[in-house]
């Protein structure tokens, strides 16, 4: 699968409103048109910054999603007397995050994009681990 970085300007608009999308319709009923029209886009610009489609766009916005979980953790910042503490603040941090991104999305993707679905679980908790690394 084709995957398209999520961090130069152009597409980080894109990008985020197709996680508006997804996040608020679920993956099935958005496509590349939804997102165009969202951004009063032609559809053709869209299908040339995801080529590869749909899956390419779900990639990005798994990317994107990861890059938002990475840099809520760095500003996070270690405050807490002890571990357990600072654990307990780096779970209610993280329970902050988009609701959403419990929500039919990540059903739909664990059904339907199951190596995505396992990126982004593995990713997350992986950059969890390195939270506490660095900080407890």
């Amino acid at each position: 699968m084709n995957s398209v970085s999520p961090t130069s300007p152009p597409l980080l608009r894109l990008v985020a409103m197709a996680q508006d999308l997804l996040l608020e319709r679920g993956i099935g009923p958005v496509s590349l048109a939804d997102v165009a029209l969202a951004l009063r886009l032609p559809l053709d610009a869209v299908e040339r910054a995801f080529p590869a489609g749909k899956p390419a766009l779900v990639a990005a916005v798994v990317g994107h999603y990861l890059i938002q979980f990475s840099q809520r953790l760095a500003q996070h910042g270690p405050l807490s007397a002890n571990a357990v503490e600072e654990m307990l603040r780096v779970r209610q941090t993280l329970q902050a995050l988009p609701e959403k991104m419990r929500s039919l999305f990540m059903h739909e993707l664990k059904a339907d994009y199951p190596t995505l679905y396992q990126k982004l679980r593995t990713e997350r908790l992986a950059s969890v681990l390195h939270y506490m690394r660095l900080n407890l």
